[in-house]
């Protein structure tokens, strides 16, 4: 399993690119992530932890996968989303807190298990 941490530093993803994570993508306190335009996150039987700052832009986070295990989005910081795809084979995505959303919302293959907390969408 591989880690993306970023521990107090900041992370640049711009319109073109793709970042791509497994096992675990956290972002620490004091640490923060900015997408700017459409760039992919695509997170593959990841678990996120947002601890820091998340700023979407107009980007898609890709979650795919195919462990039982699932992933989930976690983490003490709010979440603002634009775009959001969920396309797993097996495993479920779990909601470890209530997110917004921005932009569209996807499902190609599995499910979204809420677990009690909110999707808002901000269109």
């Amino acid at each position: 399993m591989s880690k993306f941490n970023i521990l107090g530093a900041l992370l640049l993803l711009s319109s073109i690119q793709t970042l791509s994570a497994q096992g675990s993508f956290t972002v620490t306190g004091g640490a923060s992530v900015h997408i700017s335009g459409a760039a992919c996150l695509k997170l593959n039987n990841t678990h996120w932890n947002n601890n820091g700052v998340f700023t979407a832009g107009s980007s898609l986070l890709d979650l795919t996968g195919n462990q039982v295990a699932g992933a989930d989005l976690a983490g003490a910081s709010p979440d603002v989303f634009h775009n959001l795809s969920v396309n797993r084979s097996t495993g479920d995505v779990s909601l470890g807190k209530s997110i917004s959303m921005g932009g569209n919302l996807a499902f190609s293959a599995g499910l979204l298990d809420l677990s009690g907390y909110n999707i808002t969408l901000n269109q």
